[in-house]
């Protein structure tokens, strides 16, 4: 009888979840059933004790668990691409209209958009006060909350950037430390025309490296993880031969072996 019963109810959530308006294909859909579908279309962030010896408590670790998210994301925005009336998601409906605005530009002005776009969309909250540890969120769940820190900040810039039409080649996630703060601190680095520029989520400006107050740490390129061998060089955002060891292997200021808190 038990088992039964539950099968009787798994078929009634099904059913459910089938008639829910918004359904993909179903046409357009209130903002709050598209939440609630968007929320069966992304897992969860999970959050990761700082002590936890886990690859995700690595830099390493982090970067390529956001970039399945972050895979996961493209897919559904392709989605919304192909049928628009029919996405299941604001945060991709948004997610579009961002790097839509960024492709009418051109230059240094498709980087100043995004940045400016994702800077307004996003609330600075930190993931000690969210998460009770540092979590890296993909570009749809940072939308979809309106919240994130900075390396939120930074991976949604830098998704915005490759759909705009951005080689990936041409973008890095650089991890600082911010000696004025005493913190450490994520930002959105792109090249252009040989000079590389900060998209950072504590500025609408965008700054060359070289003019900022801020000490290189890591550099995150493609599925690479590095660690800057010599401090304060920005010459490792180009030059391979001036970065070290992996990340994996380095601690951060708050010292350890796991990626820095950022803020």
């Amino acid at each position: 009888m038990r088992v039964r019963f539950v099968v009787h109810q798994a078929a009634i959530i099904a059913a459910c979840l089938i008639l829910l308006p918004g359904h993909i294909g179903a046409g357009e859909a209130p903002a709050y059933s598209k939440i609630r579908l968007a929320s069966l279309v992304e897992v969860p962030e999970p959050a990761f004790p700082s002590a936890d010896s886990r690859p995700e408590t690595s830099l390493t670790g982090k970067w390529h668990a956001v970039r399945e998210r972050m895979r996961r994301d493209e897919r559904l925005v392709s989605l919304c691409r192909r049928d628009p009336a029919g996405c299941p998601s604001d945060a991709a409906t948004l997610f579009m209209s961002i790097v839509d605005a960024a492709r009418l530009r051109e230059g240094k002005a498709v980087s100043g958009e995004i940045n400016r776009a994702i800077n307004l969309a996003v609330r600075p909250v930190s993931d000690q006060k969210r998460h009770g540890a540092d979590v890296w969120t993909s570009p749809l769940t940072t939308l979809a909350s309106g919240q994130g820190d900075c390396e939120d900040y930074a991976i949604a810039k830098l998704a915005a950037l490759w759909a705009a039409g951005v080689a990936e080649s041409d973008t890095r996630l650089v991890i600082v430390r911010d000696a004025r703060a005493q913190e450490d601190h994520a930002l959105a680095m792109v090249r252009l025309d040989g000079r590389w520029l900060a998209l950072d989520n504590r500025r609408f400006t965008l700054i060359e490296a070289a003019h900022l107050a801020y000490r290189p740490l890591f550099v995150i390129g493609r599925n690479v993880v590095r660690a800057v061998s010599e401090p304060g060089s920005w010459a490792a955002l180009d030059d391979d031969g001036a970065i070290g060891q992996s990340a994996r292997d380095e601690s951060g200021s708050s010292g350890g072996q796991t990626a820095p808190v950022l803020l």
